[in-house]
């Protein structure tokens, strides 16, 4: 099982990478994606192909308030454009926020986020949560 992790810098991100790998059956499985690895080119590209499971932890918590809005759904646009151009049909985990409902800068942004990977996944007919 391939299990791509973005943001596996972040709080929310290193946790999950952290408790993966203290599982013996995912050890060699795990694609952990900081902020560079996630931009760098087409790695997000070659790690989402032959994926299993996506869990998206990037996101982005301190900056302006149009990049809080704008930049968390750029991020799932990203993902989303990715996977777009792989043979694979990861299930897609999202670690939204509490705030996503909250009409603010950030909770527009993640509850953006979060339409972007849902719409994606009903009409592409992938597992989401």
């Amino acid at each position: 099982m391939k299990i791509v992790i973005t943001g596996a810098k972040g709080l929310l991100g290193k946790h999950v990478k952290v408790k993966l790998f203290s599982y013996d059956r995912y050890k060699e499985s795990i694609i952990p994606l900081d902020r560079a690895k996630f931009n760098e080119g087409d790695f997000l590209l070659q790690a989402l192909e032959n994926a299993d499971l996506i869990v998206h932890c990037a996101g982005i918590n301190r900056s302006t308030d149009s990049e809080l809005e704008e930049g968390n759904a750029f991020l799932a646009k990203r993902v989303v454009e990715k996977l777009q151009a792989v043979s694979s049909k990861p299930h897609i985990i999202y670690t939204n926020s509490v705030q996503k409902n909250i009409d603010n800068p950030y909770g527009r942004g993640k509850n953006a986020a979060h339409h972007i990977f849902k719409d994606f996944s009903t009409q592409n007919q992938y597992q989401y949560t």
